[in-house]
Parts: C-alpha cells; sequence; structure tokens
C-alpha cells in the first residue's frame, strides 16, 4: 500500500484514491489554515516533482508509488519557489542554446540529439510551471501580458517551438533544429524571463483576480 505523508503526518485511513489527480483533488478542497491552504510541493518516491499539476503527473496511480509526500502552503509560497525553479531553468537552458545549437551543425550530431531530448524537456518543464503559477495566483494568463503579449501566447509559441524541434529531430533535419534553438528558442527564454518577473510582482498582491505586465 502506497504511503502518504501530508505535512510530515502520515495518513492512517485505508486507501482512498486511485490517482494522484484523486488525492490532490481532495486536498485542495480542504484546506487545514491560512498558512497551509494549498499544496505547494509534491515528492514521489523521494523525487522532487514540480509539475505535480500537470495532466500526464495528475494521471499517475498512487499504487505505482511506494511513498507520496505532500507540504501544503500558501498560494505565495508556491509560487515564490516555483519563480526561483523557472529563473534557474530559464539560466541553464539559455546558456547551453546556443553549443546546442552549433553542435546541430557541426559534425557531433549523435551527441547532440542525445541533449535535445533533456532540453525539449526542460521546456517544457518551464511552461508547466508557469501555467501552475498563474493557477496559484488566480490570474488568468490571458491577462498577464509581457511586452503586449498575453502569457497564453508565450506559452503557445513555446509549445510550438518545441513540437518543431521534435519535428526537425525525427526527420533528421539537423539545420532547422539548429536554426529553431538558436533564433526561435533563445529570443523565447529572454522574453520569459520578463514573465517571470510579471509574477513575481503579483505575488502577495491582493487575492482577487488582476491584470498584469512587464515592460519587456
Amino acid at each position: 500500500m502506497t504511503r502518504i505523508i501530508v505535512d510530515g503526518i502520515e495518513l492512517l485511513a485505508p486507501m482512498q484514491w486511485v490517482t494522484w489527480h484523486d488525492l490532490l483533488g481532495r486536498l485542495d478542497a480542504e484546506p487545514v489554515s491560512r498558512d497551509r491552504a494549498m499544496v505547494t510541493a509534491v515528492r514521489f518516491d523521494g523525487v522532487d516533482e514540480p509539475a505535480f499539476r500537470d495532466p500526464a503527473v495528475l494521471a499517475r496511480r498512487l499504487d505505482d508509488l511506494a511513498v507520496v509526500e505532500v507540504d501544503r502552503g500558501t498560494p505565495e509560497a508556491l509560487v515564490r519557489a516555483s519563480l526561483n525553479d523557472a529563473a534557474a531553468s530559464i539560466e541553464a537552458l539559455a546558456e547551453v542554446a546556443g553549443p546546442l545549437a552549433d553542435r546541430f551543425r557541426g559534425a557531433n550530431v549523435p551527441g547532440a540529439n542525445a541533449d535535445l531530448v533533456e532540453f525539449a524537456q526542460g521546456l517544457g518543464m518551464l511552461v508547466a510551471t508557469v501555467q501552475a503559477i498563474g493557477l496559484a495566483l488566480r490570474v488568468d494568463l490571458r491577462d498577464l501580458r509581457c511586452g503586449g503579449v498575453p502569457a497564453t501566447e508565450m506559452v503557445g509559441d513555446m509549445t510550438r517551438h518545441i513540437e518543431a524541434l521534435i519535428r526537425g529531430e525525427q526527420a533528421g533535419d539537423w539545420l532547422t533544429v539548429a536554426d529553431g534553438i538558436e533564433y526561435d528558442l533563445a529570443p523565447a527564454l529572454e522574453r520569459w524571463q520578463g514573465l517571470l518577473d510579471a509574477c513575481g510582482d503579483l505575488c502577495g498582491s491582493a487575492a482577487e483576480p488582476v491584470a498584469a505586465r512587464c515592460a519587456s
């Protein structure tokens, strides 16, 4: 039976949930206090799962896991932790983007191809993190803008760039992959830092849904 530990306390009741979605829904519906109002961190078998609200993660069966650990806190705590994770991800992705594009234009395509998988996964995690931040802040991503561009459009563009990378890799079109990384994704990552800044400005603001803009 899966062990479920919430805020350091193991739940002793018989298993009532089939998927992580079932358990998360129950926890979201029963906030303990203002200081522990929502799920802010999750670990599956000791491994952090920052995208715990992603559909693919929500579908995970609990009986496939030995231990599920859940921490609850304020929306602000979740946002601050998510912003830190996203900022670190942007920095790491931006740092490898240029060299990775160069490798696809060179002779070491097999090695670059292996790293492309990790690069695309990092981009996907970044998208999921921003979506989770919007949920925690109760902000409609259509109202969150950066340089006049809605966050929903930025998310859509990033998703399309990732899909283009995958198509280029599947077709063996390494020049398209290299150009996509250098000319589409690298500039997009710079704009996303501005989006994170806009989210940070909202953290701790009034609980009512708000619109926000960043300058860059």
